[in-house]
């Protein structure tokens, strides 16, 4: 059977000789929801609320050099303190957080000295503070790109919005 043939044959999926770039990608590696950018709850008490940011890269995705996202706050939490994850130190990225008055922390990783890629892992570590009482939540905002180079982004699933529970 010919290439084309056999190619038009396997587009329609009547064809076992597909070639194998034609196979779905493989899976995501495990994170919440199969996310590649998630938030976890680290540790909560009555007035301070620890978040991680989690990477995981999937195996096709091409390794970002540099992270800028923005996180949203609830109007009841307030931003400590942040440091870099053991991904990013291993990387040789420094973590810059700019609070914004709009409740939102604009997060970046970069380095002027290197240019390694980061791989899965820890990213940062959020040190927030509880304002008054009742639910909040912590959410990775929809602002893209996220990773540069821009290659970096293509696959990238960003994780639920981390509810931090009310006391």
């Amino acid at each position: 059977m010919n290439l084309r043939l056999c190619l038009l044959l396997a587009v329609l999926g009547l064809c076992a000789c597909a070639p194998a770039a034609l196979e779905p990608p493989p899976p995501a590696p495990s994170s919440p929801g199969g996310a590649t950018l998630a938030l976890e709850l680290a540790a909560q008490d009555d007035g301070a609320i620890v978040v991680d940011l989690r990477y995981a890269r999937r195996p096709e995705q091409a390794g970002p050099r540099v992270v800028e996202l923005y996180l949203g706050l609830s109007d009841n939490l307030g931003f400590a303190a942040a440091e870099p994850g053991e991904a990013a130190i291993r990387a040789g990225k420094q973590l810059t957080v700019q609070p914004g008055a709009d409740g939102t922390l604009r997060t970046v990783l970069l380095s002027p000295s290197s240019v390694a890629q980061i791989d899965s892992g820890l990213l940062a570590r959020y040190r927030l503070t509880r304002r008054s009482p009742g639910p909040a939540r912590v959410e990775i905002l929809d602002r893209t790109p996220v990773f540069a180079p821009v290659e970096a982004n293509e696959g990238v699933v960003l994780g639920d919005p981390l509810p931090v529970g009310g006391r």
